[in-house]
């Protein structure tokens, strides 16, 4: 029996999202592009989800679903996702996030067009409540990376012709540490599957996507941004139904900012470039532990009026634990970037008492 192959792959890991579920199955379903399956993984959902998923789509065969008795957690889910796929690319929806209609077919034809190994646009970041946007109609015009999207098809590989592998390794950095690379998220981007396998490009259980997507950085020759906002992301942490943040969440997420630059220095270790070059080993480590902090922290901001003052005076001790010789650089960082939070918290408030 010959076996129907799809030209896109769209991963979609499962965790307890039965508000949102459909509308992001939907999404990919209602795509303008076609040849397309959806492979959910779900992580031991005890919501009802997985279920849901099953009453809705159990006998559409563009889907396909698995399942883990026991929660693994996000990264793992991906790679079995990733392993579970049959297209020639993939692409990530989180089950509470989007695609807009033309997300598959745009990044389809570019991909396809210029031979890239990774396509990436960017998208609205909605909170928990919020409508969904339409293109051209969002709430802002600031991306999911946090900057203005592209105005233009952007090629982050221009590299002369006779570049030598270091150069292009240094002309790749330099980008990615001022930041053209944008957010480091992997589910607005489209990447061709054997590009993944050829280089055993997998998520990891620290770091996750934002550690992906640096490996997709290092090893793709053809990686371009596009000029559309093509998908949605919904940050529920940012629900005003949530509790404040605990002391005990302080840690956790302090700990896992440790396990992700653990990550990318064991990663750079083994790599030439960085042996050679140990300089930027250590700015890639400064710029994702500021991506980091600033991302992690943003929750501990309730009231727009600074810091909640517990995680001041708990973070030094908690950050010499966590870190060990690492610390002084953690403390700097840490409280460099929210010294400039206050700062421009009452620069604003200045600014609104004057007009």
């Amino acid at each position: 029996m010959k076996v129907n192959v799809p030209t896109i792959s769209v991963m979609m890991p499962l965790y307890n999202t039965k508000k949102y579920v459909q509308q992001a199955v939907d999404s990919i379903l209602n795509q303008t592009f076609k040849d397309l399956e959806v492979v959910i993984v779900d992580d031991g959902s005890t919501d009802g989800s997985y279920e849901l998923c099953q009453s809705l789509y159990g006998r559409d065969k563009r889907v396909r679903m698995f399942r883990h008795e026991k929660n693994q957690g996000p990264a793992l889910t991906r790679n079995d996702a990733i392993r579970n796929t049959r297209g020639k690319y993939l692409a990530f929806l989180d089950s509470d996030d989007i695609f807009l209609p033309e997300f598959c077919e745009t990044l389809y034809k570019i991909a396809e067009k210029e031979n890239a190994e990774v396509v990436s646009t960017t998208g609205y970041l909605i909170s928990d409540g919020d409508e969904i946007p339409k293109e051209g109609k969002g709430l802002s015009n600031i991306g999911l990376d946090g900057v203005p999207p592209v105005t233009e098809t952007k090629y982050m590989t221009p590299y002369p012709p006779h570049s030598d592998y270091f150069q292009m390794i240094q002309m790749k950095l330099d980008n990615y540490l001022r930041g053209a690379y944008g957010f480091a998220c992997c589910f607005n981007k489209l990447y061709l599957k054997e590009f993944i396998m050829r280089h055993n490009i997998f998520c990891t259980k620290k770091a996750e996507d934002m550690f992906f997507v640096f490996q997709c950085m290092l090893h793709a020759e053809r990686y371009i941004k596009v000029p559309k906002m093509l998908n949605v992301y919904r940050n529920l942490s940012s629900s005003t139904s949530r509790n404040l943040p605990s002391f005990e969440d302080l840690q956790k997420r302090l700990k896992s900012m440790n396990g992700l630059l653990s990550e990318f220095d064991n990663y750079m270790k083994d790599i030439d470039f960085f042996i050679q070059n140990p300089h930027y080993r250590f700015a890639v480590l400064e710029f994702v532990l500021t991506i980091m902090d600033n991302h992690s922290m943003n929750r501990y901001y309730p009231t727009g009026q600074g810091i909640i003052p517990f995680v001041l005076e708990g973070a030094n001790q908690e950050i010499e634990k966590i870190y060990g010789e690492n610390a002084p650089l953690v403390k700097c960082l840490f409280h460099r970037s929210h010294l400039l939070y206050q700062q421009n918290l009452e620069l604003i408030a200045k600014i609104q008492s004057q007009s």
